[in-house]
């Protein structure tokens, strides 16, 4: 039982992950087929954030919004 429940929540993860990533990126494209360089730093700067969170978190376990 206990895979099945850890293999649909990874499921679960990865699919939101996906999405997540998808967002990211379409508002940065949108920014630079718009020709905005300013909202395009804006949005890669906070999508490498959570990439950085994301990873941090994957590795340590620890939530990176939290101070040590």
């Amino acid at each position: 039982m206990y895979g099945l429940r850890h293999g649909s929540t990874d499921s679960l993860r990865a699919h939101d992950a996906d999405q997540t990533a998808h967002a990211a990126h379409k508002k940065i494209y949108d920014a630079v087929a718009a020709r905005d360089p300013d909202r395009a730093e804006r949005a890669m700067l906070e999508h490498l954030g959570h990439v950085e969170a994301f990873y941090w978190q994957e590795a340590t376990g620890d939530d990176p919004a939290q101070p040590l």
